[in-house]
């Protein structure tokens, strides 16, 4: 009898592992990917570019805003560019 709960046992641990190895997996598959985009306002003359340093977010960024071509203000995780004198 006792052998026989030992491997009910395990075989209940076993599909709840196997359940958490594939939730987890899933939560990481279908994880958001953020890619560089850039933001435009209505009238077209501001932008604002947005690369992310991770796939997901995390982390530093590069940002850099711009007004009819002319960058006003970038900042990245490593350095200050383009900031006006």
């Amino acid at each position: 009898m006792k052998t026989i709960i030992n491997h009910h046992s395990k075989q209940i641990f076993l599909t709840a592992f196997l359940l958490l190895v594939l939730v987890v997996y899933h939560q990481v598959a279908t994880a958001d990917v953020l890619n560089p985009k850039t933001y435009t306002s209505p009238s077209g003359h501001f932008k604002l570019f947005v690369d992310p340093s991770a796939m997901d977010g995390s982390g530093p960024a590069t940002y850099r805003f711009s007004r009819d071509g002319e960058v006003i203000w970038c900042v990245s995780a490593r350095s200050v560019c383009g900031m006006p004198s």
